[in-house]
């Protein structure tokens, strides 16, 4: 008896779960069909919305010109009904000069939210907030209105003054004004003075005033006059004022109010002496974006020799310089030997330090020689330094001494180009890239990327404001705002410390953006327990080495 109501229990137990089983296999069943038919159904929502939206044309928003990167021919758009940044180039423009921040514009955007067109609006119209009168439908797939007037950007700038003549005519029709007055004189004598003497004409017609100039042409003309003394420096930015002073034959160092104090000075003796302005006691090596001699630099002529590219004998100063002291050097048979010569390393150690890095294996001696004087010129004189830091990371010496310049300035002006900079001198940016080179060897990108992240997570010129006159900042030497801290990380990094805090402290996207802008160590913190952290942003930070120095100290 109890054998059988063993086995029923058994047959009991079995059957109930193989009804759990088929239990669970309809209803997995049943969210795959649902899930199924909400795709569908969602793919079809979105084919015939693109259907509609193909059938209407494209629509034109108005906007803004967030910012506009003249060295990357790169900008962003900024509109109130476009929720995601729309990034345009150059190309994508009317003709004419380089666009403001804040300048209203027309736009359309394609599928990869990029902009499809753009016509740049007058000043004084702002876009329109409701989104019924932001949004135009054009009612035929033919180009969008403001790309229509594009290509003769140059030639309606002189129409924009109502009664404006039209231009004069060319030189082989120069005879051809006082033609009529003669025929009209003899139309009234009937033809009695034809084979007399032509009268003197009268008084010519009144002339029309010229068309306004071009803006390029206006900056043009200012470049060849010369610098002014009433032009106001304080506008420019770091890098015009340096190349400037290195035009001058003055030395280029310094933060911005001493640069445009230097500035101000020799364009006022240059003022009133003529050409006898006063060269630097100790000439300037040759540096990066240094200039031919006797060129003057203004703010347009920056933007185009943004978009041109670097001038022949400008970046590439330093390498030139570079290859010049390398040409004895010719010994040197491979970057191992280069290594071991130049930066002193053991055969042992320069072997393994070529063998971790292929581009430092394929890279041309005159392009190592080029970096490494790049780098003793711009950083750090002496090859014993950039040992270590080129045997724990030796992409450094394989990075081209032009990408290294660009990132160099990019930094600079960052840094110190701002009401809130303090602290950020030559050797501490020196000592930060020895400490962690991938800070310059990124790039400008990766840099702009960084500080994108950041701007997107509530941070501003404002929050740091704040920040650096609060009881939580760090004195001085020191940088009140851990810029050199941020930028070493990155977005990926910054991104995974962020995900970390919101996964392991449940915090909302809220507090990460309030402790960004009021304790950004807290997201630094995060970033190291998400093992995201490079190693230690500077040395001996935060806790000296070895670990036996403060390990000891420590209470049980």
């Amino acid at each position: 008896t109890a054998e059988v109501q063993a086995k029923a229990k058994e047959e009991a137990e079995r059957k109930a779960r193989e009804e759990a089983k088929a239990k669970e296999e309809a209803e997995r069943k049943a969210m795959e069909e649902a899930e199924r038919k909400a795709k569908e159904e969602a793919e079809r929502k979105r084919t015939e919305a693109s259907r509609k939206k193909a059938d209407s044309g494209p629509t034109t928003y108005i906007g803004k010109i967030k910012s506009f990167n003249g060295r990357r021919n790169l900008g962003v758009l900024s509109s109130p009904d476009i929720d995601k940044k729309i990034t345009f180039r150059k190309e994508d423009m009317p003709p004419g000069p380089p666009p403001k921040k804040g300048q209203p514009v027309a736009f359309t955007i394609n599928e990869d939210l990029t902009a499809a067109s753009m016509e740049l609006l007058p000043a004084g119209s702002e876009p329109s907030k409701p989104a019924s009168t932001a949004k135009v439908a054009a009612p035929t797939p033919t180009p969008p209105p403001p790309a229509a007037p594009a290509p003769p950007r140059p030639a309606a700038a002189p129409k924009k003054k109502v009664g404006a003549p039209p231009p004069p005519p060319p030189p082989p029709a120069a005879p051809a004004p006082p033609q009529p007055v003669v025929t009209q004189k003899q139309e009234k004598d009937s033809g009695a003075a034809a084979d007399a003497p032509p009268s003197p004409p009268g008084p010519p017609p009144p002339t029309p005033p010229p068309p306004p100039p071009h803006p390029e042409e206006t900056a043009q003309k200012q470049e060849e006059a010369g610098p002014s003394e009433s032009e106001d420096f304080s506008k420019m930015r770091v890098v015009e004022l340096r190349e400037r002073l290195k035009a001058l034959g003055l030395p280029a160092r310094g933060k911005k109010a001493e640069l445009v104090e230097k500035l101000q000075k020799a364009v006022a003796a240059e003022a009133h002496g003529g050409k006898g302005v006063a060269v630097g006691a100790f000439p300037q090596a040759p540096s990066r974006g240094s200039l031919r001699a006797g060129t003057a630099l203004t703010g347009s002529s920056l933007s185009r020799l943004g978009r041109a590219g670097p001038p022949p004998h400008g970046r590439g100063a330093a390498r030139t310089a570079a290859q010049a002291a390398s040409a004895t050097r010719k010994t040197l048979g491979n970057p191992v030997s280069f290594l071991t010569q130049e930066l002193l390393m053991p055969e042992l150690v320069a072997e393994q330090v070529v063998n971790g890095c292929p581009a430092l294996a394929q890279a041309s001696l005159e392009d190592l020689a080029a970096t490494l004087h790049f780098l003793q010129e711009e950083l750090q004189p002496g090859p014993v330094f950039w040992a270590g830091p080129v045997s724990r990371d030796p992409q450094l010496l394989a990075t081209p001494a032009s990408e290294l310049a660009d990132t160099l300035d990019w930094l600079e002006e960052f840094l110190w180009n701002q009401e809130w900079a303090v602290g950020f001198g030559r050797q501490g940016l020196s000592t930060a890239i020895q400490n962690q080179p991938q800070l310059l060897y990124r790039g400008v990108d990766a840099l702009e990327e960084t500080v994108e992240w950041l701007q997107n997570h509530g941070l501003s010129d404002a929050a740091v404001s704040d920040y650096v006159s609060g009881p939580t900042s760090v004195p001085y030497p020191a940088e009140p705002y851990p810029w050199i801290e941020l930028l070493q990380l990155g977005s990926e990094a910054l991104a995974r410390g962020a995900a970390w805090l919101e996964a392991e402290l449940d915090w909302p996207p809220e507090d990460v953006s309030r402790a960004l802008c009021r304790e950004p160590h807290v997201l630094l913190a995060a970033v190291t327990a998400s093992g995201a952290a490079l190693g230690q942003p500077r040395p001996g930070y935060p806790l000296p080495a070895p670990e036996s120095n403060w390990k000891k100290f420590r209470t049980a």
